[in-house]
C-alpha cells in the first residue's frame, strides 16, 4: 500500500513539472498573434450554386482563365470546366463517351502553352484539345499502365507508375515503389 502511494505521488509530481507553460521570448511576426487564418477573395463563381459538385483539380491558362476539373457532380457525369477571370462560365469542355476527342470516365488534365491535356485513365489515352475546347488529336496505347497524370514539365507529361509488391510478407507494411514517367507531348 505504500509502495504504491509513493509510485502515485511520484507519478504526479513528475506530470506537475511536465506541464509547466513554456513561451516563446521571439517578437511574433503578425501583430496579433494565434492560429488566425484571414482569408481573401479573388474569385467568385457565378452561376447556380448546385452546378458544382467538387472540383478536384485547377489550372490556370496565360490569360488568366481558370480550368476546373469537377468528377463529384450528382449527376456522375464528369465536368471540365473554363472560367473566366472574372469567375464567369464559359463552357464546359468535357465530352464523355468513347470516340475520339471524347472521354470515358475519371480523367486528369493539365493546361501546357495553348492546349489541355485530358488522360482518360480508363482506356490509356490522352485527349488533346485547344483551349476553346476543340480537339486537337488523341493518342493511346493499350499497354500502359499508368496510375495517374500528374501534369506537365516543359515538353514533357509527367506520369506516375505504382509497382506492387510481389511477394507476401509477414508484416502489413510494404515499401511500394512509384516510377515517375515521362512522355513526349507528341
Amino acid at each position: 500500500m505504500k509502495k504504491t502511494i509513493l509510485a502515485v505521488l511520484m507519478l504526479a509530481s513528475a506530470l506537475s513539472g511536465a506541464v509547466q507553460m513554456k513561451t516563446n521570448p521571439a517578437k511574433p511576426l503578425y501583430p496579433h498573434p494565434g492560429r488566425v487564418l484571414k482569408l481573401t477573395e479573388v474569385m467568385r463563381v457565378s452561376g447556380d450554386s448546385g452546378q458544382f459538385g467538387g472540383a478536384g483539380s485547377l489550372a490556370l491558362d496565360a490569360k488568366g482563365n481558370l480550368f476546373a476539373g469537377d468528377s463529384s457532380t450528382s449527376s456522375s457525369r464528369s465536368h471540365l470546366y473554363k472560367l473566366a477571370p472574372d469567375g464567369r462560365l464559359i463552357k464546359d469542355l468535357y465530352r464523355q463517351g468513347q470516340g475520339p476527342g471524347e472521354i470515358e470516365s475519371l480523367f486528369h488534365f493539365a493546361v501546357s502553352g495553348p492546349e489541355v491535356f485530358l488522360f482518360d485513365s480508363m482506356k490509356r489515352k490522352f485527349v488533346v484539345l485547344d483551349l476553346e475546347g476543340v480537339f486537337r488529336r488523341e493518342f493511346k496505347k493499350p499497354e500502359w499502365s499508368f496510375d495517374d497524370f500528374l501534369g506537365t514539365w516543359d515538353r514533357w507529361l509527367v506520369l506516375e507508375r505504382t509497382v506492387s509488391p510481389f511477394e507476401r510478407k509477414k508484416s502489413t507494411l510494404y515499401d511500394i515503389p512509384h516510377h515517375i514517367v515521362l512522355l513526349s507531348k507528341d
